[in-house]
């Protein structure tokens, strides 16, 4: 028998993993010059961990997920 919540999580998980690989080549192929500017955010349940090399697009971010958060709170309750 399948276990379909392993396949889930294995799936999330290789998602994940490409998003990352795939951010860290572009900033190799860009060169990683100083104009480059990242960031992102993973959610794991309520916990958002944010990582970048801007401050200003960290805020950004993290404003977003907040707003999305209280969405997805809202609409399950």
């Amino acid at each position: 028998m399948v276990d379909l919540q392993a396949i889930g999580a294995s799936l999330i998980f290789i998602g994940m993993l490409v998003m990352v690989l795939a951010t860290l080549a572009k900033l190799k192929e860009i060169g990683g010059n100083e104009d480059t500017k990242i960031a992102g955010v993973i959610m794991i349940g309520p916990i958002p961990i944010a990582f970048g090399n801007s401050r200003k697009l960290l805020t950004f971010l993290l404003v977003i997920v907040i707003v999305v958060f209280l969405v997805y709170f809202i609409f399950t309750i």
